[in-house]
């Protein structure tokens, strides 16, 4: 009997996970759709490869330092490479809420336009609400300084502000605590100030993927992400931007805080 009412259990759990997923995923699509949903004839389809490693250090229990390096591509002739270091500081207020702050630095290499660099200083809040296990939701709002160095051109400057909804379905944990998970978001982005002439340009970005944690502390995860942006400053907002991102993982913890939950970044 107790057999039996443990696996009815199982059945009850996994139909309410696949029910939440379905319905997550839903949601993803159905704003996917209001943003591409453009004629065809008059959009243009790129696609991009993303490959991130993030590196998080907890040295006290309110703080943690953190930061990604990055490389981003064209696969098309490689018209279009980045290179991009980020180096950050977090401080958990509280379960939910999170302040944050850093400086990104990227290096962009055009194959038929002026190479560029920016400097990237940023500040952000974040906000881990409403959960309903085994659904958790996130609000992150950022406000970036850009400080864009085009070749053999003037500096250029302005802010930008970001709004990111952030969700993580948890699909699978294993007895020894691997964790399976769903994770995806949606981001809209606003410039303030001159324009800065990069070569790609966006103002709304969605993404949905798969992860993969493990019990000794590393993550992997892809996502596939959808841009709805431009490719030039005079250019509508008409391009369509297909991106494959890859991220891993690692999270480190001083001595004492050893065996402590890695925080989530979602």
């Amino acid at each position: 009997m107790i057999f039996f009412h443990n696996f009815e259990g199982e059945i009850v759990r996994t139909y309410m996970t696949a029910k939440n997923i379905i319905i997550a995923l839903f949601l993803v699509f159905f704003f996917s759709l209001n943003t591409f949903s453009q004629d065809e004839d008059e959009t243009i389809i790129t696609h991009q490869v993303w490959l991130d490693y993030h590196k998080y250090y907890k040295f006290k229990p309110e703080w943690e330092l953190f930061g990604d390096i990055g490389y981003r591509f064209i696969p098309k002739d490689f018209e279009w490479q980045t290179f991009l270091v980020r180096p950050s500081i977090r401080y958990f207020a509280s379960s939910r809420w999170e302040v944050m702050g850093g400086v990104g630095f990227f290096q962009t290499f055009n194959k038929d336009l002026p190479n560029s660099f920016e400097i990237r200083p940023w500040q952000g809040v974040r906000l881990k609400w409403p959960s309903f296990e085994p659904i958790f939701f996130s609000h992150y709002v950022r406000l970036e300084e850009r400080i864009y160095f085009p070749q053999e051109a003037q500096v250029e400057f302005n802010f930008r502000f970001r709004y990111r909804i952030g969700v993580k379905i948890n699909v699978y944990q294993s007895p020894s605590k691997n964790l399976i998970f769903i994770p995806g978001y949606a981001e809209v982005f606003v410039d303030f100030g001159p324009k800065i002439q990069e070569t790609f340009s966006n103002r709304a970005r969605f993404a949905l993927g798969i992860g993969y944690k493990t019990n000794k502390n590393w993550t992997f995860e892809f996502h596939f992400v959808g841009q709805n942006g431009r490719s030039g400053q005079e250019e509508q907002f008409n391009t369509s931007e297909r991106l494959y991102q890859f991220k891993v993982r690692k999270y480190l913890f001083k001595k004492e805080y050893r065996g402590s939950k890695s925080p989530d970044d979602f």
